[in-house]
C-alpha cells in the first residue's frame, strides 16, 4: 500500500469519526468552531424571544465595599430609598477614655460621620437638601445586635426607637474635606469629604455615663474591649434613614458611603479636667463603624412609573424593558420555540449563541447604565449563573458598550445545554452586576421587532454549521 492510499484512508477514518461524534450532538462545536473562524457559517436571529419585566426580589446587602444612603425620585423608576443599618464598635484607645459618672467630663458634642466614597462615584441623582434621621436599634423587644457573620437582605428591617437621637437637613458636600482642630494641643485632623450629622447631647451623655441602665453604674463595665458584648447591650446599633416624602421627579440623591475610610464613626468631643496639668483638656473619642456589621434596606415606589400595574409584580412587555440596581425592576427573557428551531436542523454544530441587549438612551435620560450586567437563570426563586459565566468575562461579556449603546452576552454553552436536553429553559433574567452597590437604571428595547429599526430589540443570534451526510 503506498503513502497516498494510507493518507486517504486516514482522512476517511477521521471524517467518519467526526460525523459519528457530531451525530451524538456533543456540543463540541462550541469549543472548536467559533463563529468568526468558520467558512460561511449559517446564521439566524429570527428565534422568538419574549421579554417581561419583574419587580426584583430581595438581595444580600451586607459585606459590600460601600453602602448606599439617601432618597431619589427617578423620573423613570420612581422613588427609591436606601436606609443604612450599622453596628458601632469600641475605640482602640480604651485606656485613655475618661468616660463614666466618676469622671469630671463634659460633653461638647457627638457627631456621626459618614465618609463619601471619595475618589470614585460619590452620589446618584442630585445634591439637593435632604433630611437625615438617626435612631438607635431597640433593646426592649428582644432584638439581637447586628452580627458581621450574618447574611442580611435588602428587605430586612430592624426595630428601632421612635425617639430620634439626631435629625438634620443638609445639602451634602461631596468635594470639601473636613478638618477638626484640637485648640489646646495645636493638632488638627483632616478627613476626606463626609456627611456629618450632629446627634443629641442627651444621647451622648447617656453613652458617656451609662445613665439609667439597669445593670451597671460604671462605664468601665461597657468600655472594655474584653467585654464588647456588654457595650452592644447598651448600643445595639444605629439606623440612618432619610425623611423626604415630597421629592419631585429628578429631586434627591443616593450617596455612596464608605465606612472603611478614615473618619467614619461616632465621634465624641468632650472636655475633662487633667489633674497633673491642672487644666481642662479637649478630647476626641472615635467609636468606629467601619469593619463592623452593616447592611442596607432598599425601598422602591413604582406607583408613578409607566410600567406599574396594580397588584402585579410581573408584566409582559414586548416593546420596552428595564434593569435597575438596588434590587429594583429586572427583565425576564425566554425562548419559547427554541426546541422547534433545533428540530429543523439536525445534526448541527452550534458555534456561537449571542444575546444582544440594546439600551434606549433617549428614554434612559440622565442615568448612566450599569457598567456590567449579568444574565442569570432562576429556579424556584433561586438565582444562579449560567455555564458561560464560568468562562470569564472575556467570553461571557455583559460589559456596557458605550459606543454601540448595548450589552452583548455569549450564552453559547447555556443554549447548547438546552438543545442537548441537559438544561431546562426557565428563562433568563437581566440584572445589574453590582446591584447591592449601584442605584443606576436603564431603559432597554424590548424583544418585539421594530419595523423602523429591526436591530433595536433584544435578540438571540445563533451561528451554526449543519452537517449533511
Amino acid at each position: 500500500m503506498n503513502r497516498t492510499t494510507i493518507a486517504a484512508g486516514v482522512c476517511i477514518a477521521f471524517v467518519s469519526i467526526a460525523l459519528t461524534a457530531c451525530n451524538e450532538n456533543t456540543g463540541i462545536g462550541t469549543n472548536v468552531l467559533p463563529a468568526d473562524k468558520l467558512l460561511n457559517p449559517y446564521f439566524v436571529d429570527t428565534t422568538t424571544v419574549l421579554s417581561s419585566i419583574k419587580l426584583k426580589d430581595s438581595i444580600p446587602s451586607n459585606a459590600t465595599n460601600w453602602n448606599l444612603l439617601g432618597s431619589y425620585n427617578d423620573p423613570v423608576f420612581g422613588l427609591t430609598t436606601a436606609t443604612l443599618y450599622t453596628e458601632v464598635g469600641l475605640p482602640g484607645n480604651m485606656g485613655s477614655l475618661f468616660f463614666g459618672p466618676h469622671e469630671a467630663a463634659t460633653l461638647d458634642s457627638v457627631v456621626l460621620q459618614l465618609p463619601y466614597n471619595y475618589g470614585s462615584t460619590t452620589y446618584y441623582g442630585t445634591l439637593g437638601a435632604q433630611t437625615f434621621v438617626v435612631d438607635t436599634l431597640s433593646y426592649n423587644n428582644n432584638s439581637t445586635a447586628l452580627l458581621a457573620s450574618k447574611l442580611y437582605y435588602s428587605d430586612t428591617s430592624i426595630y428601632h426607637s421612635s425617639r430620634h437621637i439626631g435629625m438634620a437637613t443638609l445639602i451634602p458636600n461631596v468635594t470639601q474635606p473636613v478638618t477638626w482642630y484640637y485648640p489646646n494641643k495645636n493638632v488638627s485632623y483632616t478627613y476626606t469629604p463626609l456627611l456629618r450629622i450632629r446627634l443629641n447631647n442627651s444621647f451622648g451623655q447617656y453613652i458617656m455615663t451609662c445613665a439609667n441602665h439597669p445593670t451597671a453604674t460604671d462605664s468601665a463595665y461597657y468600655f472594655n474591649s474584653v467585654i464588647t458584648s456588654n457595650f452592644l447591650g447598651l448600643l445595639k446599633g444605629l439606623c440612618i434613614s432619610v425623611s423626604d416624602p415630597s421629592l419631585l421627579p429628578g429631586q434627591g440623591g443616593i450617596f455612596y458611603i464608605n465606612q472603611n475610610i478614615n473618619g467614619a464613626g461616632l465621634f465624641f468631643y468632650y472636655r475633662y479636667y487633667n489633674q497633673p496639668s491642672s487644666s481642662w483638656d479637649t478630647v476626641l473619642a472615635a467609636f468606629p463603624i467601619g469593619n463592623n456589621a452593616t447592611f442596607c434596606h432598599f425601598d422602591h415606589n413604582y406607583s408613578t412609573t409607566r410600567f406599574y400595574a396594580l397588584g402585579k409584580d410581573s408584566i409582559y412587555s414586548p416593546n420596552v424593558a428595564y434593569v435597575q440596581g438596588m434590587a429594583g425592576v429586572k427583565t425576564q427573557i425566554t425562548f419559547p420555540y427554541l426546541k422547534n428551531w433545533i428540530s429543523k436542523i439536525n445534526p448541527n454544530f452550534l458555534n456561537k449563541a449571542e444575546l444582544d441587549v440594546p439600551v434606549n438612551m433617549s428614554a434612559t435620560g440622565s442615568d448612566l447604565p450599569a457598567s456590567q450586567l449579568y444574565v442569570v437563570r432562576d429556579s424556584v426563586g433561586v438565582e444562579s449563573n449560567i455555564p458561560d459565566f464560568n468562562m470569564g468575562l472575556s467570553w461571557y461579556g455583559g460589559t456596557w458598550d458605550a459606543t454601540n449603546h448595548q450589552y452583548v452576552f455569549n450564552i453559547t454553552r447555556y443554549i447548547q445545554a438546552i438543545l442537548d436536553g441537559k438544561e431546562t429553559d426557565f428563562g433568563l433574567y437581566l440584572i445589574d452586576g453590582a446591584e447591592a452597590l449601584d442605584p443606576n437604571g436603564a431603559v432597554l428595547y424590548g424583544a418585539a421587532k421594530n419595523p423602523l429599526n429591526p436591530t433595536q430589540r433584544i435578540r438571540l443570534k445563533m451561528y451554526y454549521t449543519p452537517l449533511k451526510y
